[in-house]
This record gives C-alpha cells, sequence and structure tokens, in this order.
C-alpha cells in the first residue's frame, strides 16, 4: 500500500497542492526519523519539544519559530535538514500548480474550485504510479474546515467516472476515501507541508544573497534527488 500525504501551497502566481507519497514499510520509519530530528532541533534550539515543523513559520521565525527571530542561518540549516530527512527515505512527491488568473477568468474566484481541479489532477499522477504496481493509496490530507465534505464527495464520484483533464483517469486505485487530519498530528503531513514550502520558496526571488543561494539549493536538492516524480503547472 502507498499513502499520500497533501498539502497545498501558493505563491502570487500559482495555487500548488503538493503529494508526499510513502510506501507503507516507510511510515514508521520517516515518522521516527522526523521525530528524533524534532527532538534534536528542540534541544539544540531551545525550543518546544513537540514543535510543528511548518515551512513558512521556520523561514520567517514566526508562531512556534520566534525565537529564531531574524537567525537566517539557523532557519536555513534547519529547514535544509527537515528537506534532508525526507528525501533520505524512498518517497516520491507530486507537485501540480494551476495559474491562478488564468483559473480565475475561466471558472470565477471560488477557492474551492481551485484547490478541488489541482487535489483532482495531482491524483491522476498518483493513480498512475498505483496502477504500475498493481498498488492501492490512502489519502490523507491536512484539514481544510467545512469544505472537507465537497472534496470528498468529488474524489467518490472520480473513483467511478473519469477525471476531467487533459489525461483523464478513473481513480479506482484510490482507497475508501480522503482522510482529513491537523497537522500538528501527523509528522508526515508536516513533512509535505516542508516540501510544498520547498517547491513555492525554489521558484522565489530574493534580494539577500544567501537567501539566493539557499532557494536555488532548494531547487537543485528537489531534481537531484530522485525523489520529484511529477511537476507540472496549468
Amino acid at each position: 500500500m502507498l499513502l499520500a500525504y497533501i498539502d497545498e501551497s501558493r505563491n502570487a502566481d500559482t495555487y500548488f497542492v503538493n503529494t508526499l507519497l510513502v510506501r507503507d514499510v516507510d511510515v514508521i520509519p520517516l515518522g521516527n526519523a522526523l521525530n528524533l530530528l524534532r527532538k534534536n532541533i528542540a534541544e539544540e534550539y531551545r525550543l518546544n519539544a513537540n514543535i510543528e515543523f511548518h515551512g513558512y513559520d521556520i523561514l520567517n521565525g514566526k508562531n512556534e519559530w520566534i525565537l529564531l527571530g531574524s537567525d537566517y542561518d539557523a532557519q536555513i540549516n534547519i529547514f535544509n535538514k527537515i528537506i534532508d530527512c525526507v528525501l533520505q527515505f524512498n518517497v516520491g512527491i507530486y507537485i501540480k500548480g494551476i495559474g491562478i488568473a488564468n483559473f480565475i477568468s475561466r471558472y470565477g474566484t471560488d477557492e474551492s474550485l481551485l484547490h478541488n481541479a489541482a487535489l483532482i489532477w495531482n491524483l491522476e499522477k498518483v493513480q498512475n504510479k498505483a496502477m504500475q504496481n498493481s498498488d492501492i493509496v490512502l489519502v490523507i490530507a491536512d484539514e481544510v474546515g467545512a469544505q472537507s465534505s465537497f472534496y470528498r464527495a468529488n474524489l467518490r464520484f472520480h473513483q467511478a467516472n473519469a477525471t476531467f483533464g487533459w489525461d483523464p483517469e478513473i481513480l479506482d486505485r484510490i482507497a475508501d476515501t480522503i482522510h482529513f487530519a491537523p497537522s500538528r498530528e501527523s509528522s508526515l503531513i508536516q513533512a509535505v507541508d516542508m516540501i510544498a514550502h520547498a517547491n513555492v520558496r525554489a521558484h522565489r526571488l530574493d534580494q539577500r544573497p544567501e537567501l539566493v543561494t539557499f532557494q536555488k539549493g532548494l531547487h537543485d536538492k528537489l531534481r537531484a534527488s530522485g525523489r520529484l516524480c511529477y511537476f507540472g503547472i496549468w
């Protein structure tokens, strides 16, 4: 079985749905590795022992990570350690982006429609991977509040009917439903959050030279890892 951990991200132009695909035998080892790293980071920087790995907060010294302030060296060091921890495992990364302006011009400003399109098109790629080995996929996503029923209903429809993209698929290798969970309770949802933010930062231009170097390094790291199985923007 494969487990697909899903989170969304965005920049000014593009809305992304990001999937971290993990084989069942790697779920517990990856979670244990992340928790050990969390313990070491918390001790080194005197942070909350159960601190949540959240990409935006780490790189901005926000919320639980406020003690990092504007210590860019610490932020970059921690961020890279977490990404490296995830990439050492045989995971698959699937990133589907949608140009926001183009989508709005065609379909309006309802963000649930934008999210659903990116989600379904992302799951088409996950479906293809599962079919290669006659595998099944359980989907676990960061909680989305009241819209969860809408996304579950759309998945249920496409488990029996072809998707609406240019490469339509019946999502019959996606098991059961979408299971929504709070990111604080799932190290692997936190892991996909980190990958999601790494992708956003890898495509961002900053004026600070050290951040330009860091962001180029993220771009190169994701692609050189061999873990990026799909990246596309509509």
